[in-house]
């Protein structure tokens, strides 16, 4: 923190040297123009209980031109003093920061029950570019309350927690891998990343309009469950809500192209949009045959959420390859 401050400015690069780190506070960026920078493979910074790790502006520092890379930032306890879970990375109000080749992990002992952290949290931000990092054991990897612009987050890896779920351990328990929420009416791009062990993969809100979701793996657990399998078109339409899926879409004018998704269990939806003019086109989606299970994953769903008032019109669906048992392609009104 003490190199940080001192930087003139005019900015400049701090750089850490290979070895552990450990911090009682966090690092704080809160000016322009700074690089932060692993000299070498092996620079980790830890901390144990913080709720942030490292902040990049704040809600009284508009700063800009920022890059954090080579990195590895590990938490090792709970988030303490905190009614909201933690973060290791949070940005907020900062302007063309990008985040490239960094490790983000929560780290305990497998007898302990992990902690809940987001590995990135964006608040008010633009131009981001999150690319090349790998994310271990969170809970929500990554979280825009709201960005104005410029979301890029391409090329990483994104593993969720794991625990019971449907009866069985070391099941997928994350709940997000990314989900984007915004209050301004501007695309993003998430682009070929390895997400794992989240209920949903990736969620785009409704305001995140013309936004790609492309090139994607996303892979949960397997498992059975007991649910009764459905004999009207009531019992269909409530069925197919309540799945949990990969990629769900409530933004406008989205392509969802090129993604690969497994279903490994009947909890599991595949693509659920509910946005307009939306296109689903060349995506993969592969389930297996369970024994004892009656039911099977959802595909490819075009919802009509009566709440939101939303109801996918026009959407576009083609050049998709469902394989193995799955309801496949439904559209409800």
């Amino acid at each position: 923190q003490t190199a940080i401050d001192s930087l003139p400015i005019e900015g400049g690069c701090v750089c850490l040297k290979t070895g552990v780190h450990n911090i009682s506070a966090t690092i704080q960026i809160l000016s322009s123009r700074i690089i932060l920078r692993g000299e070498s493979p092996g620079a980790i910074v830890r901390s144990a209980g913080l709720a942030t790790t490292l902040q990049i502006g704040g809600a009284n520092a508009s700063i800009s031109d920022i890059v954090v890379e080579g990195i590895r930032f590990e938490a090792t306890a709970a988030a303490s003093n905190t009614g909201s879970i933690g973060a290791l990375l949070y940005l907020e109000g900062c302007t063309r920061v990008r985040v490239e080749h960094c490790a983000l992990a929560v780290v305990v002992p497998s007898t302990q029950t992990t902690p809940s952290y987001v590995g990135n949290n964006l608040n008010s931000v633009t131009d981001v570019d999150l690319i090349a990092n790998h994310l271990d054991n969170f809970l929500i990897g990554i979280m825009s309350h709201d960005y104005q612009g410029g979301l890029s987050i391409t090329g990483n890896a994104i593993t969720g927690i794991t625990g019971t779920f449907l009866g069985q351990a070391n099941s997928s328990t994350g709940q997000y891998g990314i989900r984007i929420d915004t209050d301004h009416t501007l695309a993003c791009h998430i682009k070929d990343n390895r997400i794992r062990h989240f209920w949903v993969g990736i969620s785009l809100r409704h305001q995140a309009v013309g936004s790609l979701i492309a090139g994607n793996r996303i892979s949960r657990s397997a498992g059975i469950t007991q649910d009764k399998f459905p004999g009207t078109v009531a019992e269909m339409r409530s069925y197919l809500d309540t799945r949990l899926y990969a990629i769900e879409v409530e933004a406008a004018y989205c392509e969802v192209r090129g993604n690969q998704i497994d279903l490994l269990s009947a909890a599991w939806g595949g693509i659920r949009v509910s946005g307009e003019h939306v296109t689903i086109d060349g995506n993969i989606l592969g389930a297996i045959a369970q024994a004892n299970q009656l039911t099977v994953p959802a595909a490819i769903y075009c919802q009509a959420d009566t709440e939101k008032g939303l109801s996918a019109d026009h959407a576009v669906v083609r050049d998709n390859s469902l394989l193995g048992p799955q309801f496949g392609i439904v559209v409800s009104r």
